[in-house]
């Protein structure tokens, strides 16, 4: 459209498919240092580049498998969740041949591939977060077939599970008591079946020399 104002020029050097905020999301920023400028890119060679849109001028930060001389699918959907609560970035992509990956920071401050699976349909969907209950992180995707699954780390899971034990004394009270209760029944169904039989003494003797 004519007198249309241009941002942002910034040429990839492969088709970019999609791309999503890779900054946490800010609402109503107070000043411009807030806004959320740094963009994940999932491009046609398989790769994803790391671009913070500056007003003078976009700068490329960082890139994931664009000098890998491994081929792969292109990424056709990509998604960023803190997926191991680690307080860190993790990113999640699909790729065109129905690839999962998840790719998490290491100690070298560079993104690693972290977990992958593959289906056998085409993908339509994808996102991240607490689905299922809160505490739980999870990712999930949707299929051309209708389907809906959903991906979360075990590990997470038992940590959770734990920390509910810890956080309900409560619970864990009633739990004892209805088991002492039961200790108690047994007592005195024991000391019942008792008094009703005849104890049967046994004298034994033995030759002292």
């Amino acid at each position: 459209m004519e007198g249309d104002k241009v941002l942002y020029s910034y040429v990839a050097k492969a088709p970019v498919n999609c791309l999503t905020p890779f900054s946490v999301e800010v609402k109503a920023p107070e000043t411009k240092r807030q806004l959320d400028r740094t963009f994940l890119f999932g491009l046609g060679n398989g790769s994803f580049i790391n671009v913070s849109l500056e007003p003078d001028k976009p700068v490329y930060l960082w890139s994931v498998n664009v000098e890998n001389n491994t081929k792969k699918a292109g990424v056709s959907l990509i998604k960023v969740y803190d997926f191991q609560a680690r307080g860190i970035n993790d990113v999640i992509i699909v790729r065109d041949d129905s690839t999962i990956e998840l790719h998490s920071m290491n100690s070298d401050q560079e993104y690693d591939l972290f977990y992958q699976t593959a289906l056998n349909e085409g993908i339509t969907g994808l996102d991240a977060g607490q689905i299922s209950y809160p505490g739980l992180n999870e990712f999930m995707i949707s299929t051309y077939s209708g389907k809906i699954i959903g991906y979360f780390d075990s590990e997470e899971e038992s940590k959770l599970e734990s920390k509910k034990n810890k956080e309900n004394p409560k619970e864990m009270e009633k739990k004892i008591k209805l088991l002492r209760g039961e200790i108690d029944k047994l007592k005195q169904a024991v000391d019942q079946l008792k008094a009703e039989t005849p104890s049967e003494i046994i004298v034994r003797s033995s030759n002292i020399s």
